[in-house]
């Protein structure tokens, strides 16, 4: 039984992973670090226009640091997110999460 949830786990990561994004009318974006042991996984959620949520990537770090933020962020970007649309980032006062998104979406994200 463990080997087939590890199976059916990996499969479903994998297609959030790579799902794309640019068919998606988001409007605010939720980004926060959830500790896993000696692990973070940093979570961004998208919210469209009409309310609908959508899981759209995580990344995985030993800490919640502008690095890892920014990758997500690139991650997102490469999947169809677009850099040029303004976004309203909730966030939970972090400078690395406030770093990662500025050096991602410059002055277009209110946070």
């Amino acid at each position: 039984m463990s080997r087939e949830f590890v199976a059916a786990s990996a499969a479903q990561l994998k297609k959030l992973c790579e799902k794309k994004l640019d068919g998606l009318d988001l409007v605010v974006i939720l980004i926060d670090g959830i500790h896993l042991g000696q692990q973070v996984l940093v979570v961004a959620l998208g919210i469209e226009t009409g309310g609908k949520k959508h899981v759209l990537g995580l990344w995985q770090g030993a800490t919640e640091n502008t690095t890892v933020v920014q990758a997500l962020l690139e991650d997102l970007v490469a999947r169809g997110l677009n850099p040029e649309r303004r976004y309203l980032f909730v966030i939970d006062g972090a400078k690395a999460l406030r770093t990662g998104i500025e050096r991602v979406f410059g002055e277009r994200a209110e946070v």
